[in-house]
């Protein structure tokens, strides 16, 4: 039995730009490959290092700024089980998933290897402030969930270790995921109760070892990068969202699904518009009761990155990494949102255009290339106009709008004076500048 945890670095995970093509062609291996990198020595504690954008030392596409991971993993051995002791978070979302050597969502004897945090039965005497809300902070809030390659369905909280027939010595990935922590970013993930404890039994020895009570930070130079694709039609156009192949992508959030789209970033008096309904969603940075018939979802986000950067401007208003979740979106009367995208220099203009949403270029990128990400977390089922509802393997655009209606999200290219003044009549459907 071995196990180490680390800081994962970060998954270069590419919908529009090739990593080798953005880094260059020596990347480190990828995950689970013969001579994979230790970042790290061995921790005498569990999920002993946090990965958050404020601490993304290399190039990443699509962490969320209001998510932290705790990456822990351990070299499987036949017969092996794995206990994880913990208490609930403090926060909008959290969940469990583990992953194969290759960084693969994986099912097992029918029995799939993630649980969200509603679905996380709480010991004895304990509550799930995801069950029981009007309960948080009046009872103790502890869990145990097991991973072992007996799961089978119907067995509380307990998830396969690997996927059949994996070899002895392969690695097992876990992944601890925390989203918008009561109190806001850096400081809630700080007071969030210690990540959880971790049993390993092989035969008649058991190892023990304690959540991590701090978080290390590791040298860039010695974090993994990974490469994948994901596969996008070639006939979607600028400013047209369609929903990516995630069957090949690494350490996906079996939770989320999202819809993306490119576009090259207009002049300087130009902006780009995003517009669509928005899902209902919780405000609250603590858990909500769900499912819960009042929302369409737990939460949601858009994020801008740039080639596979989250967007850092760091002038005139600190740090902004280019995500609006769903509480920071504006939401007009009928249910809309509209997101205006620009250079830093004319945020004042485009906040004060009644009902828009800002959101950045990078500083001195010019004419780039930009993605957008729109991220949706835990879809009520009952609302079948989320990506989720979209095959796996991906849907170009026209599939996509078709399957999200209302809720699919539409881009515009407008001159911002011809905005400010006759709103979207103004605009051009799409984008003129062609991806690059």
């Amino acid at each position: 039995m071995v196990f180490k945890s680390w800081k994962l670095a970060g998954f270069c995970v590419t919908m529009v730009a090739g990593c080798a093509a953005i880094l260059g062609a020596s990347t480190t291996p990828a995950l689970g490959s013969s001579g994979y990198p230790n970042p790290l020595a061995p921790t005498n504690c569990a999920f002993g290092f946090e990965y958050d954008v404020d601490i993304v030392p290399a190039p990443v596409f699509g962490p969320d700024d209001l998510a932290a991971y705790y990456v822990e993993n351990i070299t499987y051995e036949p017969g092996e089980k794995v206990v994880f002791k913990g208490q609930f978070a403090n926060a909008r979302f959290s969940s469990f998933a583990v992953y194969d050597a290759n960084g693969q969502i994986f099912t097992a004897n029918g029995v799939k290897d993630s649980l969200a945090d509603y679905l996380i039965e709480p010991d004895p005497g304990s509550i799930n402030p995801w069950q029981r809300p009007g309960l948080a902070g009046k009872r103790p809030e502890n869990f145990t969930i097991t991973l072992t390659n007996a799961a089978a369905p119907g067995m509380t909280n307990t998830l396969p270790l690997t996927p059949a027939g994996t070899a002895s010595g392969a690695t097992v990935w876990i992944m601890y995921r925390i989203y918008d922590p009561a109190g806001g970013t850096p400081a809630g993930f700080a007071s969030q109760p210690v990540p959880p404890s971790m049993t390993i039994d092989q035969g008649s020895t058991s190892t023990t070892v304690p959540g991590c009570a701090k978080h290390g930070r590791a040298s860039a130079a010695y974090m993994p990068l990974v490469t994948s694709t994901g596969s996008s039609s070639s006939s979607d156009a600028p400013l047209q969202f369609y929903a990516p192949d995630v069957t090949d992508l690494l350490a996906i959030n079996p939770d989320e699904s999202y819809v993306l789209t490119s576009f090259l970033a207009p002049p300087p008096t130009d902006v780009t518009v995003i517009t669509g309904k928005a899902p209902t969603a919780p405000t609250s940075d603590q858990p909500s009761k769900w499912p819960n018939p009042k929302y369409d979802e737990q939460f949601w986000s858009m994020c801008i990155q740039y080639h596979t950067v989250l967007v850092e401007n760091p002038t005139l208003h600190g740090t902004d990494y280019g995500c609006r979740h769903n509480e920071q979106t504006n939401v007009n009367a009928a249910g809309d949102f509209m997101y205006v995208i620009g250079p830093e220099a004319l945020r004042k203009q485009i906040e004060a255009i009644p009902g828009a949403t800002f959101l950045p270029l990078a500083d001195n990128t010019g004419t780039a290339n930009y993605t957008l990400m729109y991220r949706n977390l835990v879809v009520n089922p009952s609302f079948t106009h989320a990506p989720n509802s979209l095959p796996e393997t991906g849907a170009d655009a026209a599939t996509t709008a078709a399957v999200m209606g209302a809720y699919y999200p539409q881009g515009y290219t407008c001159p911002l004076i011809a905005f400010e003044e006759s709103g979207l009549s103004a605009c051009t459907e799409g984008s003129p500048y062609p991806k690059s």
